[in-house]
């Protein structure tokens, strides 16, 4: 079986992970950063107020959901394209020399392509409950 810490490029599945993050949370992060309740046009009325139930409107599970299912068009192609690239990497340098093993050469590779979707599946597992758990709070 191949282990999963020969996969390459590890440390770069953190980074797509907190890149989808932010690509979803974007509008709550720069409406917390940005956000004046202090404004001209909100004298009389309680800015503060306002600014959570905007942000709360914003964290919502239909408005977090619509983003989620937006960018996650974006992301699928991009890393079934990264994966396809790991798995042409494995499969030049790691299963080559099983080459004159005929039987242990398919199946080998057979568990590679498991193992490299299963990685996409945990992927999306992960961004998915952090998902559910941001808006489970509300």
């Amino acid at each position: 079986m191949i282990p999963l810490k020969i996969i390459p490029y590890k440390k770069w599945y953190l980074f797509a992970v907190l890149i989808f993050l932010l690509s979803i949370y974007h509008q709550a992060i720069f409406h917390v950063l940005f956000f004046d309740a202090q404004a001209s046009d909100l004298e009389g009325l309680n800015g503060e107020v306002i600014k959570f139930k905007y942000l709360k409107g914003i964290l919502s599970l239909n408005n977090s959901l619509f983003e989620f299912n937006f960018f996650q068009a974006f992301f699928i192609p991009l890393f079934i394209m990264f994966l396809g690239y790991i798995y042409y990497y494995l499969k030049n340098r790691y299963c080559r020399y099983y080459l004159g093993r005929t039987n242990l050469y398919y199946k080998t590779i057979k568990k590679l392509k498991l193992q490299l979707s299963a990685i996409y599946i945990y992927f999306y597992y992960i961004i998915s409950n952090y998902h559910y758990y941001c808006n489970s709070s509300w």
